[in-house]
């Protein structure tokens, strides 16, 4: 059996990741915030509405399951560089890879 978290996802999180701060507010209340890594996205996606279109950005985090013992979860924060993001959606792919989706809040 192939071992994706070792051979694609830690790669890819050497590669692209970046550092952050997590503040587990939700999924783990009382505990200090850590540092943590992902690798951070600022998807564009068209929106067609009745009157146009527009554009909106839902940024992401790609994380690995195997760095953390609770996941982050819906409502803990995120500190990417002078930024803060709220955690709004966790997305796991059943193969190692989480996507932590992020409204902004601060920044």
């Amino acid at each position: 059996m192939i071992d994706f978290d070792a051979m694609v996802l830690g790669p890819a999180q050497l590669a692209f990741g970046r550092p952050v701060t997590i503040l587990p507010l939700a999924s783990q209340p009382g505990v200090a915030s850590f540092p943590a890594g992902g690798d951070f996205r600022r998807p564009h996606t068209e929106v067609q509405l009745a009157d146009g279109e527009f554009t909106t950005v839902s940024p992401t985090l790609g994380i690995r399951a195997s760095e953390y013992p609770i996941l982050p979860a819906i409502d803990d924060k995120i500190v990417i560089g002078a930024e803060t993001f709220l955690v709004v959606d966790v997305r796991p792919d059943g193969e190692g890879d989480v996507k932590l989706v992020l409204r902004k809040v601060s920044g």
